[in-house]
């Protein structure tokens, strides 16, 4: 799958929308997750409500300005 970058708030959007469609088919119940690069959270709660009940998702976030938001 090709994304198509444009610099407009609309594109970005929209590119955002389809990573967290992406995301939220890679979870399921009870799994276990590991979440590097997980920048403000917001799929890490994506991943979270996929995974529950009985999972973990595990964030990481290398970068300490946005670490600090997790």
């Amino acid at each position: 799958m090709k994304f198509k970058y444009e610099r407009t708030s609309q594109s970005f959007e929209n590119t955002c929308k389809r990573i967290a469609h992406i995301v939220s088919a890679l979870g399921k119940p009870g799994w276990n997750v590991v979440h590097v690069g997980a920048h403000d959270g917001s799929l890490t709660c994506t991943l979270a409500d996929k995974v529950y009940p009985g999972g973990v998702v595990h964030a990481f976030e290398p970068r300490s300005l946005y670490f600090q938001a997790l």
